[in-house]
């Protein structure tokens, strides 16, 4: 799972709050000072291209935090309808993105919430069991918000921080849940593995190398891998060394065959038939899409 961990340094104000029914279309978002958008996808897929080079697919029933430092362009994906439910405030905060439950230390993260006022929100995560509840609570903010009554527009801060709460409380969860699962060892163990593949990929690299580096045996690195993680080694590693080549082609203009050399692949072909797998389109329709509307 990935979440941010916010702390808030001046209280919110409200700058929307509305559920918006759109068919194609594509947006830019620029940094903001001092803004963050929480929202859910109830229908439909939209893809987010980041100035960084990642690309994300959202899908229903997902939720997508948006944050000030960030820059990037979101486009409907596929036909049909794209219904999202959302909420922008103008607020002054700090935050940390955690890639994994690994990263983070559950016991200081407690430590820390008791000291400090700290949201926590997933990021593009399914969270099909509060869905419904997300969604009233964002909807009766929005009510709130263009109600005539001054003590009914009140409520709308109360019900701002009944959906951080709500958030809060599902990050909390799955991150006991993690906890109650997986053994410290394996965590580390894979979380390491991690961090050796991200600065090792553009060499030859197999899954003895990482479990010598680790002092494991490879059987046992395979095993703890995908039961942390959710993916072999070989498809993170895979998966690396795509969305790096990516990154190349798009930053400075490499060709695939280029780009394929500087990741640790040789053979272009199989570069290319790599390329549909992680991303389920082939090299031209990808880099094609970037330039489309």
């Amino acid at each position: 799972m990935r979440f941010f961990e916010i702390q808030p340094v001046t209280i919110p104000t409200f700058k929307f709050a509305y559920s918006v029914e759109i068919g194609k279309f594509r947006h830019s978002f620029n940094r903001v000072k001092d803004f963050l958008e929480l929202c859910v996808l109830e229908s439909g897929s939209i893809e987010q291209r980041h100035a960084d080079g990642r690309t994300e697919r959202i899908y229903p029933k997902m939720f997508s935090p948006l944050f000030c430092t960030d820059i990037c362009t979101a486009l409907s994906v596929g036909e049909g309808i794209n219904r999202h439910t959302t909420v922008g405030v103008a607020m002054q905060y700090t935050f940390k993105r955690y890639d994994s439950e690994s990263e983070c230390n559950v016991a200081d993260l407690k430590r820390r919430m008791k000291e400090n006022f700290i949201i926590l929100v997933p990021y593009h995560e399914d969270i099909s069991e509060i869905y419904d509840k997300a969604i009233s609570i964002i909807k009766s903010i929005g009510i709130s918000l263009s109600s005539e009554s001054p003590a009914e527009k009140g409520m709308a801060l109360s019900r701002y921080f009944a959906l951080t709460s709500l958030l809060t409380d599902f990050v909390l969860r799955r991150l006991d849940d993690a906890q109650s699962v997986l053994p410290p060892s394996e965590v580390l163990y894979a979380s390491r593995a991690e961090g050796y593949i991200n600065e090792n990929y553009a060499k030859r690299l197999t899954v003895e190398d990482i479990a010598d580096f680790l002092e494991i045996s490879s059987g046992y690195l395979q095993h703890i891998f995908r039961h942390v993680t959710g993916m072999t080694v070989v498809d993170y590693i895979n998966s690396c060394r795509v969305t790096n080549a990516i990154k190349l082609m798009q930053s400075r203009g490499l060709s695939l065959k280029e780009a394929s050399l500087n990741v640790g692949i040789s053979d272009p072909a199989y570069m290319s038939r790599l390329f549909r797998k992680v991303t389920g389109l082939s090299c031209r329709e990808y880099m094609g899409r970037k330039f489309k509307e």
